[in-house]
């Protein structure tokens, strides 16, 4: 496999990762700050 093709791939997989675990984070955070209100 070639290895750019192989970085771009893994590098698309952990920012789609840390995207999603942000995303996440940011809807758990604003459903706790409306079920406080």
């Amino acid at each position: 496999m070639n290895t750019v093709i192989y970085d771009s791939i893994y590098n698309r997989a952990v920012l789609s990762d840390f995207v999603s675990f942000k995303c996440n984070y940011c809807v758990k955070s604003v459903i706790e700050s409306q079920s406080h209100q």
